[in-house]
């Protein structure tokens, strides 16, 4: 079991005996109330450094290796592609055999900045006062909120304008481009009306996570089989369900989230939903 206590420990020890870090903190689902750590869980930390440069010369991944069961594998995101070295950070991800640890470096001059950005930084160490004054940032990144008008008619036109290019992969025998509309497209509109919907119960307060891995949360015992259907995009045939489900579940919960709200219905879903089931009729799909 991932001990988050013992990990933010051994992160603090390094910090106290380096005089380069002036700060560390922690964030991410180590702060998240709505989360429970287990074996997959990482450490997402932030050290805050006189130097950013002289910082990253510190093989930290060598460091922390002995005290967590050695290192299966580090990236350094920053230091990859086109725009390696452009953020004003560095970052060791780090996966060892006894956990993982995000650790990210900052120049000290950036700590008010990153405290208003990070969702849930909390300070465990601060030998400058960095922090002092400073309220720390809520976990409002994957929060729900209540949806504008226009947002509300946006998510509905997105999802059905392009369950057309989802039909039009399948009809033309393009099985990768349907399918990449449906998870880039269809499936991500359809999670935002959800969350529109069920998330009024609440007065919004609750959250998707990261990757939307709360969002069997939101949806009510006996819904989840139903769902996780929406996954199988392993054929034309597959596709082509799981697009007139989306529409299906889209259709409930909008008109749920619509009469919630007291904002119209889209005049265009009942035309989408017709043609999507008639060309997918025709060419044996559906």
């Amino acid at each position: 079991m991932f001990d988050p206590f013992g990990a933010i420990e051994t992160l603090r020890s390094l910090a106290e005996s380096d005089s380069q870090i002036r700060a560390a903190a922690v964030s991410g689902s180590l702060t998240d109330p709505q989360s429970t750590p287990d074996l997959f869980s990482d450490c997402d930390a932030v050290f805050f450094v006189r130097d950013l440069e002289r910082a990253k010369q510190t093989d930290y991944p060598a460091l922390l290796a002995p005290r967590f069961g050695g290192l299966v594998i580090c990236q350094c995101p920053d230091a990859m592609g086109a725009e390696a070295g452009s953020a004003p950070w560095f970052t060791w991800l780090m996966q060892f055999e006894e956990t993982r640890i995000d650790l990210r470096l900052l120049p000290v001059e950036r700590a008010g900045w990153y405290n208003a950005m990070e969702p849930g930084l909390t300070p465990f160490l601060d030998k400058d006062g960095l922090f002092d004054g400073l309220e720390p940032t809520g976990h409002s990144l994957f929060a729900l909120h209540r949806p504008t008008i226009r947002e509300f008619a946006d998510c509905c036109n997105e999802l059905l304008w392009t369950s057309l290019y989802v039909v039009k992969g399948l009809c033309r025998g393009q099985l990768e481009y349907a399918v990449w509309h449906m998870n880039h497209c269809v499936l991500p509109e359809l999670v935002r009306m959800v969350s529109f919907d069920r998330g009024f119960d609440s007065d919004y307060a609750v959250s998707l996570g990261a990757g939307n891995k709360y969002l069997p949360r939101l949806l009510l015992p006996g819904e989840l089989a139903r769902w996780h259907s929406l996954y199988d995009l392993s054929g034309p045939e597959s596709c082509a369900g799981a697009l007139m489900l989306s529409l299906g579940l889209f259709r409930r919960h909008c008109t749920s989230a619509a009469g919630k709200l007291g904002y119209p219905m889209p005049v265009e879903l009942d035309r989408v939903e017709q043609r999507c089931r008639r060309l997918l009729t025709e060419y044996r799909l559906f």
